[in-house]
């Protein structure tokens, strides 16, 4: 694991920050830049976690108490353009595991995963081995120990930052009231690159959702979606 990123200093979308500037001790091992997912597939192009501000701050405090324990937080996704978000709810291989385009907020910025490693970087094991993740990622699965005290461990650290997990996921956590803020489709590499962004408001249709603009292309190559999320998550 590798804390930081690779992306120059002091540049952000505006309303975002890059953690490792916030917390350098909080490891960022992007799921979709490493390839370790389940569409085997680079989307990010740069290891770099852009969250909303108040998730940034929420983030750091709930690093401070993992360390005291004796651990670092790793963050394995944070903002998601809306263009992945689409590729993953419509890969062959998808059965539920992201959140459909209308629930999603890790678009919004205001959600991450996350995960504990050893003060040396290696991970604490929060699942067992070999069994698909699908049976296992529930944030009350009974996985026993030292699993479960790992997640108590996390959960218990994000709640005191006033972070919400969700069952479906363990690793999941948003901000309170997520939907205040829009979903945006910005390459997370651009995000590195500008220091301001106007989004324009998508028009609305009648008496539905606001209108979503056509999604880019987005290649991957599918994979076995429980080996691929064993070993990423």
């Amino acid at each position: 694991l590798r804390a930081g990123g690779f992306v120059p200093r002091g540049t952000r979308v505006a309303g975002f920050v890059d953690v490792a500037e916030l917390d350098p001790t909080i490891l960022v091992d992007m799921v979709f830049f490493t390839g370790r997912n389940y569409l085997d597939h680079n989307f990010y192009g740069i290891n770099t976690c852009f969250v909303r501000e108040e998730l940034g701050r929420a983030l750091a405090a709930a690093s401070a108490q993992v360390r005291a324990q004796g651990y670092r937080l790793v963050v394995r996704d944070c903002y998601r353009p809306l263009a992945v978000q689409r590729a993953l709810v419509a890969a062959p291989s998808y059965d539920g595991i992201a959140a459909s385009l209308a629930n999603a907020n890790h678009p919004r910025g205001a959600a991450v995963d996350a995960r504990l490693a050893r003060p040396d970087g290696r991970k604490v094991p929060l699942a067992p081995r070999g069994v698909p993740v699908r049976q296992v990622m529930a944030s009350d699965a009974p996985v026993g120990e030292p699993y479960a005290s790992g997640r108590r461990t996390l959960r218990e650290a994000m709640l005191a930052a006033g972070l919400k997990p969700i069952r479906r996921e363990y690793w999941h956590f948003d901000v309170s009231a997520p939907r205040r803020y829009p979903q945006l489709d910005v390459p997370v590499a651009a995000m590195a690159k500008w220091e301001r962004l106007s989004i324009p408001p998508l028009p609305r249709t009648r008496g539905g959702p606001a209108a979503q603009p056509p999604p880019p292309a987005v290649s991957f190559v599918p994979a076995d979606p429980d080996d691929r999320l064993g070993a990423a998550w």
